[in-house]
C-alpha cells in the first residue's frame, strides 16, 4: 500500500511542472544554445539545470500534501511506532518526502529526454506529426 500511495503522490504532483518548463524556457539565452545542440540530452540537461531547483521546491509541498491525504505519513508512523529501527536508519516524513520529490522529478526528466531523444532521432517526422495535427483542427 505504501508504494502504490508514493506513487500516487508523485504523480499528482507532476502536473505543477509545465508553467515551472515554461518560465525556464522563457529564460533561455543565446549561450544556451551550444550546449543544448551539441549534446544528445542538452534540452533535457538544461532544464533540469534551470529549472530543478525551482521545481523541487514547488513539488515538494504539493508531495507532502498529497502524501498525508493518501495516508503515507500515517502508514509511515504506524510502522515507526513498531519499528525503532525506521528512526535509526533515518527514515522519518522529512526523507519520505525528499526522496518521493526527487523520484518524481527524476521521473519527469526521464520522460522528457526521452521525448528528446525521440525528437532528434526522427525531427522530420515529428515535425510532421505537429503539421498533420495542426491542419486537422
Amino acid at each position: 500500500g505504501l508504494t502504490r500511495t508514493l506513487n500516487d503522490a508523485a504523480s499528482a504532483a507532476a502536473g505543477q511542472a509545465q508553467p515551472i518548463f515554461h518560465a525556464a524556457i522563457s529564460r533561455l539565452q543565446p549561450t544556451d544554445l551550444p550546449g543544448i545542440v551539441k549534446k544528445t540530452d542538452g534540452a533535457t540537461q538544461y532544464l533540469r539545470q534551470s529549472a530543478g531547483a525551482e521545481l523541487h521546491g514547488a513539488l515538494r509541498p504539493l508531495i507532502d500534501r498529497a502524501l498525508g491525504s493518501l495516508g503515507a505519513y500515517s502508514q509511515l508512523d504506524q510502522l515507526g511506532k513498531s519499528a525503532n529501527l525506521l528512526a535509526s536508519a533515518g527514515i522519518s516524513r522529512d526523507a519520505l518526502g525528499r526522496s518521493v520529490t526527487e523520484q518524481a522529478l527524476n521521473g519527469i526528466f526521464k520522460y522528457i529526454g526521452g521525448e528528446e531523444a525521440r525528437l532528434r532521432a526522427n525531427p522530420i517526422g515529428s515535425l510532421q506529426g505537429l503539421l498533420g495535427g495542426l491542419l486537422k483542427n
